[in-house]
């Protein structure tokens, strides 16, 4: 927590950073909230549906972006994709020309994607090593703070506004706007000039091994989420919780997420990542299957703050070990194929869940368990064997060298 707020007050960068997450998140959830209820209003809510498969392809396309942001640079990256986004966001006011409707799904989700990869150049931008796990508590901290923002302040603002026919499509604009207004926090940052031996570990095709892992988590990641986060509210009635009780629950679990990120923010919480992480998964997934039981009201209370508490633990362990194994010239491609891949298997999660919660709720809730259980256990085992790759790598390398000179 100190090294959180010791950061916070002495870099303008990192006040920057932690603004413009706050602020694109905010513009995010907000557009997010009064999207559907603007084409419900004009009874488009088939258009609605096309524009958002196109944003999800457009999603699906994460490792393109993050291509480009490897050839763009940090900081023109994260300018271009707070602009092209804001324009995805303003074109959601134009409800019944398809080819718009469309297009700005698309452009909204190409704009989003370049985005959240491109701020992990931010992040190496920040601090050494040492220190991410400051400037990746921050990065959480932003996005639930700004999610909730969005989402409490989307209601809020069309109400005060007045007739939907004006209000919806105002916040529409202003959030577009304001989303646009965000390109002028970004620095300009130098992590996209990295030092010569860092551009000698070649292409990604010299990094296979890396890329297979990302694809298959990102798919397991997008897997565990979508086959339980959609369906939290069936869960939570099942256990006996009327209406009003599940919008607290719910909104109690955003808000230990955002409070509690500031405390895994120092030195030790990132030399010790790998180990965290293990225990943050391992006890979430015992927990999604401890919900198989009908429990008293306040276990069940329990057991969903505090796997809200060990997600953030696990959200801030992975982005720090995925920091350490990609390469700094590869970083946005490689955070970009697993966005990608988390899409695809979000896709095939959803499905399934749905699929599966029809059957019966403890089907569903023991294959997302036993996915988060495992996932604890083979992502630490993929890193050691990465950083196991790499040494014999660098020592087989400093032995050809040794060879060369002394002949």
């Amino acid at each position: 927590m100190k090294s959180f707020h010791l950061l916070l007050k002495n870099s303008t960068s990192a006040r920057k950073f932690m603004i413009f997450t706050i602020l694109f998140y905010m513009c995010m959830f907000t557009s997010k909230t009064i999207h559907p209820l603007w084409f419900q209003q004009n009874k488009a809510l088939v258009a609605f549906g096309f524009s958002y498969t196109a944003m999800a392809i457009a999603g699906s396309l994460s490792f393109f972006t993050g291509f480009l942001g490897d050839r763009l640079g940090s900081t023109l990256s994260l300018r271009i994709g707070v602009l092209v986004y804001g324009l995805g966001l303003l074109m959601r006011i134009y409800t019944h020309s398809m080819l718009i409707v469309v297009s700005s799904g698309f452009i909204a989700g190409l704009g989003a994607s370049l985005v959240i990869v491109s701020l992990r150049y931010w992040i190496l931008d920040l601090v050494q090593e040492d220190d991410r796990a400051t400037v990746v508590s921050i990065h959480t901290t932003g996005i639930n703070t700004g999610t909730a923002i969005g989402t409490l302040g989307a209601g809020f603002l069309a109400m005060i506004l007045g007739a939907p026919s004006f209000s919806y499509p105002t916040v529409l604009v202003l959030s577009a706007i304001l989303c646009g207004f965000t390109a002028f926090l970004v620095p300009n940052m130098q992590t996209r000039n990295v030092e010569k031996q860092d551009k000698q570990k070649g292409r990604w095709q010299d990094h296979l091994l890396i890329s297979t892992g990302v694809v298959f988590f990102g798919m397991m990641s997008g897997l565990s989420v979508s086959m339980l986060a959609p369906f939290l509210p069936i869960i939570l009635k099942e256990q006996g919780f009327n209406i009003a009780a599940l919008g607290i629950i719910i909104a109690a679990t955003s808000i230990i997420r955002a409070i509690s990120a500031p405390f895994f923010s120092n030195k030790k919480f990132n030399q010790h990542k790998v180990a965290y992480f293990f225990f943050a998964e391992l006890i979430t997934g015992m927990l999604v299957l401890m919900l198989t039981y009908q429990l008293p009201a306040i276990m069940v209370v329990f057991a969903f703050l505090l796997r809200s508490f060990l997600l953030t633990i696990s959200v801030i362990c992975e982005e720090l070990i995925q920091l350490s194994l990609f390469p700094s010239h590869l970083v946005g491609f490689f955070f970009g194929l697993l966005q990608s891949a988390f899409f695809i298997g979000d896709a095939l999660g959803g499905s399934l869940g749905g699929w599966l919660f029809q059957l019966h709720t403890h089907y569903a809730l023991f294959v997302s368990g036993g996915i988060t259980i495992l996932n604890s256990v083979l992502f630490p085992l993929f890193y050691t064997l990465v950083q196991s790759v790499n040494r014999s790598s660098k020592e087989g390398a400093i032995d050809e060298k040794a060879r060369k000179s002394i002949s």
